[in-house]
């Protein structure tokens, strides 16, 4: 963090505490800056690149090899589904590209209210390191999410839904991971989302 970010942790964080989460590229700590504001900071895997390209060399031999020996699987072109995974796993590597989408989609979002993001706090934002503001609520992994008093589980659902239409209908971007561990929680029916590595986009034609 300190070399991606130019400067000691005790410069911009107060705090900084163990990871709360991890995934197949990252992990996330929980921190509090300088201010006040409790945060989240996203920090890619060490070694994680070399992975991925190992990993993208691999399948692509093998997407060759499927579209030469199994003759049926070319009208589902193999070789171009293992592009365009590979520029996806690419993509993320770059966590300054999904602090812009996070801006960009937390934008969108406040113009309907139906879901919202996390602020990015762009001085903690480099390319192996993004930092947002904590997101309000209980992760919807967690059984117990559904459970907490004063929760609208219908409001919430029907949130839910309006969201992803809005955003991919009337805006034309949308978050395109929106399993229940990027989805926060609060009564009586607020959702948050994080982790803005996977957007979708759709176009007027």
């Amino acid at each position: 963090v300190e070399a991606e970010l130019g400067q000691p942790i005790e410069k911009l964080f107060a705090s900084f505490g163990e990871p709360v989460a991890a995934a197949s590229l990252a992990q996330a700590h929980a921190a509090v800056l300088i201010d006040g504001r409790k945060v989240a900071v996203k920090v890619l895997r060490p070694g994680i690149e070399r992975r991925i390209y190992d990993d993208a060399e691999v399948l692509t031999l093998a997407a060759r090899l499927v579209e030469r020996w199994v003759p049926r699987t070319r009208r589902l072109e193999p070789q171009a589904f293992a592009a365009t995974v590979i520029r996806a796993n690419l993509l993320e590597l770059d966590l300054r590209l999904e602090a812009a989408g996070a801006d960009e989609l937390g934008e969108v979002m406040a113009k309907d209210g139906y879901m919202s993001a996390p602020k990015i706090v762009w001085v903690g934002v480099g390319k192996r390191v993004l930092t947002m503001e904590w997101a309000q609520g209980w992760p919807l992994s967690d059984p117990a999410a559904l459970l907490q008093p004063g929760l609208d589980r219908k409001a919430l659902a029907d949130n839910l839904t309006r969201a992803f239409l809005t955003q991919a209908l009337d805006h034309g971007v949308f978050h395109a991971d929106l399993h229940e561990g990027n989805l926060f929680a609060a009564a009586p029916a607020r959702l948050t989302a994080v982790d803005f590595g996977i957007l979708g986009r759709l176009g007027t034609a």
